[in-house]
């Protein structure tokens, strides 16, 4: 076999970096536009009761899950040992942080503006 027939044949290794590569990359474009996206829904519920609270405390949940997508990134890229953790715990967070949120949400918002029931 020449040098560049072994470097074709896929290992264990090369596929799991190469598909979390892709995973790691897509969540991170997906956290960056997400964020950009909700900038403006932002800048009008700051203004709402509590709204300020809500707005910090989605920011931080945002950058905890953008923070821990840059740092299994680079472990993935180095090949650290604590990768398969780093990605465990990625995809934990990517479940669990979006329904955090959604529940503080609602305990700060529990009915949707212009929903309530309207007295005349």
């Amino acid at each position: 076999m020449s040098v560049n027939t072994l470097k074709s044949v896929p290992t264990a290794e090369h596929d799991h970096s190469a598909g979390s590569c892709r995973l790691c990359g897509a969540g991170l474009k997906h956290t960056l536009v997400d964020l950009g996206k909700s900038a403006d829904g932002y800048v009008r519920l700051w203004h709402t009761a509590d709204g300020k609270t809500v707005v910090l405390a989605e920011l931080a949940i945002n950058l905890l899950l953008l923070g821990l997508q840059v740092l299994t990134a680079v472990a993935m890229l180095n090949k650290m040992k604590r990768f398969p953790a780093l990605f465990t715990w990625l995809w934990i967070a990517a479940l669990v942080l979006p329904l955090v949120d959604m529940l503080m949400v609602i305990s700060y918002f529990p009915q949707a503006p212009g929903s309530g029931s309207a007295r005349s």
